[in-house]
């Protein structure tokens, strides 16, 4: 007999185990006796604490939700810093750029940012010596298709210009635009190496060093110069500089490890990769064509009501991004690892937790509606309450979205969520078309709001679908009806109180009111 000491991650406890000699012998009373008297107080012990830790899912989740926060609060400064420093011509010329960059970087991309980190990821369970072949085959194809399109860009700069710019004489932001995707090819292939080998916290320093302290060092070191142009191109060159250091270690491991088979791995990236493109492109027309059309039918001002409520609905979803950022990795380490039984429980806390908190936030934003929109932007805007609530209660379905389409991305290379996107969006187009002949003013804002959420609705749906047929599951939803009963409860009281208060009701009361709900709503969550 022994008596041996395990020291766990969180316990620590005392266990006891025999040993048997392989001559068989019978036990006297008294051996038996001596055992049960240290074998019971062995069993009996309480195990305790040794040390506090955070489980590497939630620490994960956790550095990436406030690096994404950090670069959202950077976006906003650098747009302060341009106007301020630079000018009103100058901020223009900026934001045309960054959203042509975005525009241009579903094609750009390839589909890499999210084939990569898949793939990856399974070759660190199965064949860690692929992980290197996969990053050196999408960071070629990324910096390929980078080069061809600024080349193009280059040979005809002043059509391209008059394209993309609409005005021929901002020529000189294309070879600006083409460095910005130069450096953001090498971004994201670095990033998607660390990102499939679940390394957050380095591949979240490359986040910050590439979208916060870059372009704010640059803006405030250079603003001087007077050339956005000038700016913008020092940017991506100082982003493929630092994405080149990060990438230091991966070099070393390639040509440590003497990558094989590279034109099938590259093979196998672009038909994940490429086929994704469309969907990525149509996810971004939703949220384009509405403002877009509508700017052709009524005023300016009036487009801003729309843009305001899909700018509460895409923070809302920005805050449930970095699920997707971490879930795509570890889902396609669990498969590859057989662990299906495991990943269809958490996928049931998962959309559990999704729904019940989704309901929450969109009930409470509903009824504080105008309040947000008087203490934000003012009351000017506050006209626009109806098609910005309209938008909100979009919030359950598009979080439902950005929380499982990773899932479906991690367990088959077919474009499931392109197929879904593309047939919401054709949804959504054709509510567009019927309420540009039947209505006019603000009841077109509302039907496209309206439209919006009714093509979330229908991709939520599919999404939910898709997910059960490929892990042979079920949701059970029974387990979120008292949460989901509770937050109809507390949105009713915030609605009473509202009324109460009338229209002028405080900021300070609505966060105490807030901050009250947040506390009884946790507490049943808890039980």
């Amino acid at each position: 007999m022994r008596v041996q000491k395990f020291p766990d991650d969180k316990f620590c406890a005392v266990r006891v185990s025999m040993t048997q000699e392989t001559e068989t012998f019978d036990r006297s009373p008294r051996l038996e006796a001596m055992i049960s008297s240290v074998a019971a107080p062995a069993q009996a012990a309480v195990p305790f604490y040794a040390r506090w830790s955070l489980h590497p899912f939630f620490r994960d989740i956790g550095i990436t939700g406030m690096t994404e926060f950090v670069i959202l609060v950077t976006s906003m400064i650098l747009v302060s810093l341009f106007g301020r420093l630079l000018g009103p011509i100058a901020l223009g010329e900026y934001l045309l750029v960054r959203r042509v960059a975005s525009g241009l970087q579903p094609s750009a991309q390839l589909g890499m940012n999210v084939a990569l980190p898949r793939y990856v990821a399974n070759s660190t369970i199965k064949s860690d010596s692929e992980c290197e072949t996969y990053f050196l085959a999408a960071l070629i194809c990324l910096l390929a298709s980078a080069i061809t399109l600024g080349a193009v860009f280059c040979f005809k700069q002043e059509l391209f210009a008059r394209w993309l710019f609409g005005n021929s004489q901002l020529a000189s932001l294309m070879i600006a635009l083409s460095l910005l995707l130069l450096g953001w090819a090498a971004q994201i292939a670095v990033y998607g190496y660390y990102r499939g080998r679940l390394q957050m916290g380095r591949a979240n320093l490359l986040q910050l060093c590439a979208l916060v302290f870059i372009p704010l060092g640059v803006v405030l070191c250079l603003f001087r110069t007077h050339s956005v142009a000038f700016l913008v191109g020092a940017i991506g060159l100082l982003v493929l500089l630092c994405s080149t250091l990060f990438a230091v270690p991966i070099i070393v491991r390639v040509m440590n490890s003497r990558p094989t088979n590279f034109i099938r791995h590259s093979a196998e990236l672009l038909r994940y990769g490429v086929v994704r493109v469309p969907g990525a492109v149509a996810a971004s027309a939703f949220f384009v064509i509405g403002p877009v059309v509508a700017s052709h039918y009524v005023s300016v001002a009036k487009v801003s009501y729309f843009l305001i409520g899909l700018s509460i609905l895409s923070a809302v979803g920005y805050c449930a991004a970095p699920l997707g950022v971490v879930i795509l990795s570890k889902a396609t380490m669990m498969l590859a690892q057989n662990r299906q039984a495991e990943i269809c429980q958490n996928l049931r806390y998962l959309v559990s937790a999704v729904s019940e908190l989704s309901v929450y936030v969109c009930l409470q934003l509903l009824v504080f509606a105008d309040v947000l929109i008087r203490v934000w932007v003012g009351r000017q805007f506050m006209e626009g309450t109806l098609v910005i609530r309209l938008l909100i209660v979009g919030i359950p379905f598009y979080l439902f979205i950005i929380a499982l389409r990773s899932v479906i991305d991690a367990v088959t290379w077919k474009p499931y969520n392109t197929r879904n996107v593309v047939l919401a969006l054709v949804l959504f187009l054709a509510v567009v078309g019927a309420a540009t002949r039947l209505t006019s003013g603000m009841l077109l804002l509302q039907s496209f709001a309206g439209g919006l959420v009714f093509g979330l609705a229908v991709l939520a749906f599919l999404t939910r679908r898709v997910v059960e047929r490929l892990y042979d599951f079920r949701f059970q939803w029974r387990q979120s009806v008292v949460p989901i009963l509770f937050s109809m409860l507390l949105g009713a009281v915030a609605l009473s109180c509202r009324v109460l208060w009338g229209p002028e009701i405080g900021v300070v009361q609505v966060i105490l009111l807030e901050a009250c709900f947040a506390l009884l709503y946790v507490g049943v969550l808890a039980k």
